[in-house]
């Protein structure tokens, strides 16, 4: 049973209120607003949250997902409750992936030289998730392989 349905929306907001921002996609890619957490990635059966360090960045992201609405609906089939357990380590990379370059090329239709120094913040923001998913991915493996 996931251990959050115990739980009700103000204790799990007390434990993971930080005052960043989330995108939260839920199935058929609909915005759900639930409060902020301090993981990187959240997940439960219906939904996932992903932070991010400005308001902007959260937004473009949104946007960005909802391009993909239709792959998205697959979301909630890709990770568990546990924010550290993952069916397939490639699923929600694969998504992300393309973020890069989608800010990229909002840049070049805005010409705003601010957008180029937070779309180098994000590179490194999705780079170092991945890179913590793939750690994450990897303790999973050693835990099925004992």
């Amino acid at each position: 049973m996931d251990p959050w349905r115990k739980r009700t929306k103000k204790e799990y907001c007390n434990k993971y209120n930080t005052g960043s921002y989330s995108v939260t996609i839920t199935r058929g890619g609909k915005q759900k607003n639930i409060c902020y957490h301090n993981e990187p990635i959240f997940a439960t059966n219906n939904f996932f949250v992903m932070m991010c360090k400005t308001e902007t960045i959260c937004k473009h992201l949104y946007n960005f997902l909802i391009q993909k609405q239709e792959e998205i609906n697959n979301f909630s089939f890709v990770l568990n409750a546990n924010p550290y357990y993952m069916r397939s380590k490639n699923d929600l990379l694969f998504y992300l992936q393309d973020f890069p370059s989608y800010l990229e090329n909002l840049e070049k239709q805005t010409k705003e030289p601010k957008t180029k120094e937070i779309i180098e913040k994000t590179i490194k923001q999705i780079d170092k998730i991945k890179n913590e998913l793939l750690g994450h991915l990897e303790q999973i493996k050693n835990v099925y392989e004992c």
